[in-house]
Formats: structure tokens, C-alpha cells, sequence
């Protein structure tokens, strides 16, 4: 029709819709189609879904680029303008604007989201409250996170991944804060967070294993290197539990023997220490680190002999 008759500016709305809705899509010829309608439409025949399926088009197109993401939200936030009742379009925007990693404007759209799905849709909200929390996670907005996550939680108290990442948060705020420096805590506000964590999993240790993981390395790290009076007794209790929580899983009984013999090392215990590095030998034969820790600990024990025998 159109090479016929150009006429019609209809024709290029329908072909710049067909261009998105085909699979696989054309996006260049899309954005062709939707260029033209635009440059020959009146305002008051432009609708929202216009303004959406070009946005849509841009932002496949645009891939990283920052100034082509900024045209395609521009649209796709006009659309919304014209229908603030499209919640499948606040949703859809939510999404592209977290996977730009423009996370303010995410939550900003989850927000609005929220604010008009159903209280009896709970769930749906409580997966929009938990994107929410994560954004503000990897933001570094470590405050907000977890008065995000504790919302969560409040509705949810089964929640453990949202007990898991309020736990990362306040971990991840103490490295901030401490620079990353070891034996700077006076205290551990990620410490209760784990806690409580651990207490939700209770004896469901196979369902959760990787988060008891998480939480046992962190209790017993925090004891060894985080304080700044380390507790050798409580560390050696957390990675010990560590330790046994799967006896398949070579890689996490390695770093718990690890940690054990280097807390022995600290307390002096030069025997015991070669024992726990004796059998990270063992387990893995090719450790670079293991065959000079062992040789430390020989001169170690020998000289602590000759100190005692004095």
C-alpha cells in the first residue's frame, strides 16, 4: 500500500509495531517506520502505546549507550504521561530501566507500581519490595537496603533470602566504613542480622546450605579478623561448624580447615595448627600455599621445643 500511497501515516505506526512484535524483531526497521510516523503525525492523534513502542525499539537498540538509553526512556516515560494507569507498562520500564542499571529510576517505577497493585496481590508486591531492596544493595545505600529488607521481612518473616541480603548489607557497610582494614570493629552490626538468619533456617540445613555457608564464614571471620579483640575460641567454633555442615563439599571444608589451623597458628597451638593444614594436604595435594604454610610450622614447632626445653 504504501508505495502506492504514503498517505496513510497509520501504515508506518502498525509497521513500526510489527517491526518490535516479530520474531526475531526488526529493530532498525522499526525505528524507520516509527521516525516517520512521528514526523507526520498531529499531537492529538499520538498515543501512549506510540510513544512506548518507539521507546521500546530505541532501547533494544541502544544496547550500553548511555545518550541512545536516555531517547528511549524519554519516550517510554511519555508514554506513561499519557497512561498513568498502565501498570504493564510501569512494569516493563521498571525492568529496563534495572537492567541499564539506572537504579534510582527503577525504584522510582517499582514505587509507583507498588502504589497501585492490590494489597491482596501481596505477593506480587513483595517481589516488587525485595527488587527494590537489592537496587539499594548494590547502590551502596546500605541504610536503606535494610530498612527495605526489615519491611520485608515484617510482612514475611519466612523470607531468608531477604534475611540473607539484609545480613550482605550491614556486612558489606562495616567493610565500607572500616576501608576494608581488619581488627576495626568495636562491634558487628552484620553479627545479629546472621543471627537471626541462622535462627530462621533452624535444622533446614540441606534446603539452605549455601546461606548457612555464607553466615557460618562470616560469624567465624568476624571473630578472627574483624573485631578488634578477636575471640580464637568462638572463631574456632564457627568454622568448625562450617566445617561439618557438608562433608561432600570439598572446596568449603578446605577453607574451613584452613581458617582452623590459621586460628591454632595464632593461638600458638603449632602441632595443631599442621594437623588442620595436614589434612587440607590431603584433600588437595596441588595447593601451592599448603607446602610452604607446612614448612613454617616445622621451623615453628621446632623452635617453640627448644624454647620449652630451656
Amino acid at each position: 500500500i504504501q508505495k502506492v500511497d504514503k498517505s496513510r501515516n497509520y501504515l508506518n505506526r502498525i509497521a513500526g509495531y510489527c517491526c518490535y512484535d516479530m520474531r526475531p524483531p526488526e529493530i532498525e526497521k522499526g525505528i524507520a517506520y516509527m521516525q516517520e510516523f512521528f514526523k507526520n503525525a498531529k499531537p492529538k492523534n499520538i498515543f501512549s502505546r506510540d510513544y512506548a513502542y518507539f521507546g521500546r525499539l530505541q532501547y533494544r537498540h541502544a544496547k550500553n549507550d548511555s545518550s541512545e538509553l536516555a531517547k528511549a526512556f524519554d519516550n517510554l516515560n511519555k508514554a506513561y504521561e499519557l497512561d498513568t494507569n498502565d501498570l504493564t507498562l510501569v512494569s516493563e520500564m521498571a525492568l529496563a530501566y534495572y537492567y541499564a542499571h539506572w537504579y534510582p529510576q527503577s525504584i522510582a517505577m517499582y514505587e509507583k507500581k507498588i502504589k497501585h497493585t492490590p494489597k491482596s496481590n501481596m505477593k506480587v508486591r513483595l517481589q516488587d519490595m525485595m527488587q527494590i531492596a537489592k537496587m539499594y544493595y548494590m547502590m551502596g545505600a546500605y541504610g536503606k537496603a535494610d530498612t527495605a529488607f526489615m519491611a520485608i521481612t515484617a510482612i514475611e518473616p519466612d523470607n531468608i533470602q531477604a534475611y540473607l541480603f539484609d545480613a550482605r548489607s550491614m556486612a558489606a557497610s562495616e567493610q565500607k566504613l572500616s576501608e576494608g582494614k581488619y581488627y576495626t570493629l568495636d562491634v558487628s552490626a552484620a553479627k545479629p542480622k546472621f543471627d537471626l538468619l541462622i535462627q530462621k533456617v533452624g535444622s533446614d540445613t540441606v534446603k539452605y546450605e549455601k546461606e548457612l555457608e555464607e553466615a557460618f564464614n562470616y560469624m567465624g571471620s568476624m571473630y578472627l579478623m574483624f573485631l578488634k579483640e578477636p575471640d580464637y575460641i568462638q572463631a574456632y567454633n564457627w568454622f568448625n561448624r562450617l566445617y561439618n555442615l557438608d562433608p561432600s563439599n570439598k572446596v568449603t571444608q578446605i577453607k574451613a580447615l584452613k581458617a582452623l589451623g590459621l586460628i591454632r597458628y595464632k593461638e600458638k597451638k603449632y602441632k595443631d595448627a599442621r594437623d588442620y593444614y595436614l589434612k587440607v594436604k590431603a584433600m588437595d595435594p596441588n595447593d601451592a600455599d599448603v607446602k610452604k604454610i607446612l614448612s613454617d610450622l616445622d621451623k615453628a614447632i621446632k623452635a617453640q621445643e627448644a624454647q620449652n626445653n630451656r
